[in-house]
């Protein structure tokens, strides 16, 4: 279906500019029109007006503006069409009625990024829709589209904006065959003994604390995640991040302590990176690196292979509310399923307890691999 969003301005209470956006995708009513890169954007521009009023040209703009505070803004897409003028049209510039110019402007896949200072340019993969507030700075990257009516001589031009929310049409990497069995037929997922392509496992960990505040043993701690078929995760928004945490100790105290599901503290950790340093590489020299936790995993209790182990299985939901991983030249945007330390009470944990133990990096797409609907695991 097809929505068309209308955006206008008025004059003594009635529309004389007009901006029609078709959209084909779902959004919330009052919201931004939404795009992916290389998508059209269609739509119209309409006059009307009562009298008669000297116009030179009528044009359409697509801008895409990148700003960090203190810095000046970076416009990275700048893509505009005339859709009138008097000395094209040939036509008096003394507009009277009812005007309408269809338009068709296109989202690339890509920008290139020019540091005046050093004469280097750099080719980017088109940046989400991005706003931030905090740690003292703003951080934003905003589309829209711009109606310029430019009047005559003695006339202020007018002009009329609207947002537009764009991201990029990333794609999951396909699941391997018998991850796509299982989402097919809506049955667990096979663990690595049975697909070892679909798991990675992460070094073991070594977990250090005094349970009664008496003894000192030690529980290892392996942490498997899913792994789709690459090298790299990847993980769309909206979809579940398996999980499978094995712990391993001869203390049978300290094991029952931390295998309790409450216990456990899994997160997916965003890491954001913003500043004019982007322009350079995937860095933040200018110190504007700040992280999060976005979403904590929920786990449930698995098979006990041998004595002294214990099997958790959980996953962590990727927040719809997300921006995908992203590499820009104002702003890096970068994930990480990280094992923070455990929140036993009966556990008295040494180090800080805000630094992971271990961590995966993992790349947050839009879209699941075509034909894939993953769904959550855990138990009622």
């Amino acid at each position: 279906n097809v929505i068309e969003h209308r955006y206008s301005l008025d004059h003594k209470g009635r529309p004389w500019l007009q901006l029609n956006i078709a959209n084909t995708h779902h959004v919330q009513a009052g919201s931004s029109p939404r795009f992916f890169d290389g998508e059209a954007i269609e739509g119209s521009v309409d006059l009307d007006l009562e009298g008669e009023k000297d116009i030179k040209s009528v044009a359409i703009t697509l801008l895409g503006i990148a700003t960090v505070q203190t810095f000046k803004p970076l416009n990275f897409l700048h893509i505009t069409q005339t859709l009138w003028g008097h000395q094209q049209s040939g036509e008096s510039s003394h507009l009277s009625g009812k005007r309408s110019w269809p338009f068709v402007l296109s989202l690339p896949h890509e920008v290139t990024v020019t540091d005046k200072s050093k004469d280097h340019s750099t080719v980017y993969r088109l940046p989400p829709t991005f706003s931030e507030r905090g740690w003292n700075s703003t951080t934003s990257i905003g589309y829209r589209i711009l109606v310029s009516v430019h009047a005559g001589t003695f006339t202020p031009d007018s002009f009329l904006a609207a947002n537009l929310f764009v991201l990029p049409k990333t794609v999951a990497d396909p699941p391997s065959s018998h991850r796509r069995k299982a989402y097919d037929s809506g049955l667990p997922l096979p663990g690595p003994d049975i697909d070892p392509e679909a798991w990675v496992e992460l070094p073991p960990v070594i977990v250090k604390g005094k349970p009664s505040g008496s003894r000192e043993p030690q529980v290892t701690c392996t942490v498997r995640l899913i792994l789709i078929c690459s090298p790299k995760l990847t993980y769309a928004l909206g979809a579940y991040i398996p999980l499978i945490l094995t712990l391993a100790s001869p203390d049978k105290e300290a094991l029952e302590s931390l295998a309790d599901p409450n216990c456990v503290n899994i997160v997916l950790e965003r890491f954001l990176g913003v500043g004019t340093g982007q322009l350079d590489a995937p860095s933040t020299k200018d110190g504007n690196a700040f992280k999060d936790f976005c979403a904590t995993a929920v786990f449930w209790p698995m098979d006990e292979p041998d004595e002294g182990v214990k099997r958790l299985q959980g996953e962590i939901q990727v927040p719809w509310k997300l921006r995908p991983s992203c590499s820009f030249a104002t702003i890096l945007i970068k994930y990480a399923v990280s094992l923070l330390p455990f929140r036993a009470a009966d556990f008295h944990w040494e180090g800080n307890k805000e630094v992971a133990l271990v961590k995966q990096e993992v790349t947050v797409v839009t879209l699941n691999a075509e034909g894939v609907v993953p769904k959550s695991l855990a138990p009622p």
